[in-house]
């Protein structure tokens, strides 16, 4: 006779079998601390819209960005600054094509002076001119000017008959602003030889360094360089007496040619001093590198030199103020001639600043060589 099982005993058997089954399913926690919860009242991350400041609105972009620039731009516009407007002459149209941007000069310049300047008739231009005249046109000061033709004559090319590494030259250039020409005459000394020549090492005396230096001392009566013997300004007519001229008592150095080398860089000083004037030209020279005139589509390349000048001409001591302001300053324009060596110191640059453009009046030249080949020059100028 086969006997029941009892009630109770089933439910214990359940228990038993539901216990090994869970004993087999979950596996214990390694050893070691974990965090399985954190309660916090903080929040991270950002709200997409901002808060705006007190009394402050920011301007919100959608997605593209727009939005606030059009907020910015509903600000009323600034009324424009009150300044005169300059009186400015347009570009004429003439015959002088730009050069290409990959264009090389044909010859490149050297630091030897190479041959002799070709006498002829050069064409030029006027780049820029900006005159300032605020006595004469307080309401308009200004006069801009571009792309003017010029005319300059390289005349009396002569050499030496005693010394061979020695010539002068003649440049007769328009001066602006009136009918008037003014004369430049030039000497040039590549005197090559030297009586010194040599290294000075630099060295401590005490407690102070002396940098070292080249020591080069040239010929007193034979000094090489390039030199101005006279600035003279006559007017259309130049067989007239002049208008004005400064002749210095000894040739005012421009350029040195130490060996009859140019070197970039070098730095040099220099005084003219008229003896019939009193005027007085002091220079604070410094050596440039290679610059490229653009001749109406031809490049030529020269070699620059800025000198910095105290012209006292260019003061007036009758009134204090003003001799004040240019004694601060220390110099009263800025001269920058561009030289072509390789064809015999041809200038083909010539850069002028007067004053500053703050002062009452004051003048800005910037001129430069429109064609290389000269045309013949007319007996009456030679």
């Amino acid at each position: 006779m086969n006997q029941q099982p009892r009630k109770g005993t089933r439910l214990l058997a359940g228990v038993a079998l539901l216990a090994l089954v869970s004993a087999a399913c979950v596996k214990s926690d390694p050893p070691g601390v974990s965090i399985s919860e954190v309660k916090t009242s903080a929040k991270f991350g950002f709200e997409e819209k901002e808060k705006k400041a007190a009394d402050f609105e920011v301007p919100q972009t959608d997605d593209t960005g727009f939005e606030g620039a059009q907020a910015l731009s509903s600000f009323p516009e600034l009324p424009p600054l009150a300044r005169p407007t300059p009186r400015v002459t347009p570009k004429i149209a003439s015959d002088c094509p730009e050069a290409r941007a990959d264009a090389f000069p044909k010859d490149f310049a050297t630091v030897q002076v190479k041959d002799l300047p070709a006498e002829g008739i050069y064409k030029w231009k006027r780049d820029l001119i900006v005159k300032v005249d605020r006595v004469a046109n307080p309401g308009s000061p200004f006069l801009v000017q571009q792309g003017v033709a010029e005319t300059r004559f390289i005349r009396k090319v002569t050499k030496s008959t005693t010394l061979p590494h020695e010539f002068r030259f003649e440049m007769i250039a328009p001066e602006f602003g009136t009918s008037n020409l003014v004369i430049t005459s030039f000497l040039v000394n590549t005197n090559p030889a030297l009586i010194a020549n040599r290294r000075i090492d630099a060295r401590t005396v005490g407690v102070v360094d002396t940098p070292g230096f080249d020591l080069r001392v040239p010929p007193p009566n034979d000094m090489p360089g390039v030199y101005i013997t006279k600035i003279e300004t006559k007017d259309s007519n130049l067989a007239a007496k002049g208008v004005h001229t400064f002749s210095p008592v000894r040739p005012m150095l421009i350029l040195p040619l130490e060996e009859g080398i140019l070197r970039s860089g070098q730095t040099f000083s220099s005084v003219g001093i008229d003896s019939t004037s009193g005027e007085v030209i002091g220079n604070e020279g410094t050596v440039g590198r290679t610059s490229r005139i653009d001749a109406c589509g031809e490049i030529v390349e020269g070699y620059s030199v800025t000198l910095d000048q105290s012209l006292t001409r260019d003061v007036n001591t009758a009134d204090p103020a003003d001799a004040q302001k240019y004694s601060s300053r220390r110099l009263t324009r800025v001269q920058n001639y561009v030289f072509a060596t390789q064809y015999g110191l041809l200038p083909i640059g010539d850069n002028l600043a007067i004053g500053d453009l703050a002062d009452k009046k004051a003048l800005v030249l910037r001129r430069s060589l429109a064609a290389l080949k000269p045309e013949p020059l007319p007996l009456s100028i030679k």
